[in-house]
């Protein structure tokens, strides 16, 4: 079985995970429960990988040899902000405010006096991250400091699956780099940000 994928939907419910072949059948299905994780600093991630792991782990058992897919396929809930320490651990800091369609954070963020000439909406979740994260610097900048990465749960899973921080088009930037707007709201250098791929 060398002509299969493996595809993700990590979604809000449901973890599902399914090896699909050439014809669009389903060849094996698993499935994980991630509704019940609660947000936290440092135990939501894992728990959202071990949801992801059990799901594909399932799926798995329902093959009659191990395979190894010829791509991987990742969707995943809209969770932003996530960020990697320099070591390499992952976090959610806690942002304990309210960024509300009239937040101030959220009004300068997408000022159109910020983006000149560019469409904030052309760069996907990363204009409210950025946002976030420019409250995170203000109110609690000891945890901004800790910052070495930052993206969504999307490039986070990725990460954990290939080593590599990077984004797509749809869950991030669709430029080829972040606008220098992200970066001066957040304070954080490009190589914080995850790498555009098509």
């Amino acid at each position: 079985m060398t002509d299969i994928v493996l595809a993700i939907d990590l979604g809000s419910s449901w973890c599902k995970a399914a090896y699909i072949d050439t014809t669009g059948r389903l060849v094996a299905t698993g499935r994980a429960y991630p509704r019940a994780i609660q947000p936290s600093r440092d135990a939501m991630l894992p728990a959202f990988w071990q949801a992801l792991c059990t799901a594909v782990q399932g799926a798995n058992a329902q093959l009659a040899a191990a395979v190894r897919p010829a791509a991987i396929g990742i969707s995943c809930r809209a969770q932003f902000g996530i960020c990697l320490d320099e070591e390499g651990q992952a976090f959610w800091p806690i942002v304990d405010c309210q960024l509300h369609r009239d937040a101030p954070e959220l009004k300068q963020a997408y000022d159109p006096a910020l983006w000149g000439d560019q469409d904030p909406f052309a760069f996907g979740y990363g204009v409210r991250m950025a946002a976030m994260i420019a409250w995170l610097r203000q109110h609690h900048p000891a945890e901004w400091r800790k910052i070495h990465r930052v993206g969504a749960l999307h490039n986070y899973q990725v990460h954990r699956l290939a080593g590599v921080w990077v984004t797509d088009p749809t869950s991030g930037s669709e430029q080829p780099t972040w606008p220098d707007a992200i970066l001066a709201l957040t304070g954080l250098p490009a190589s914080a940000f995850p790498r555009p791929q098509p």
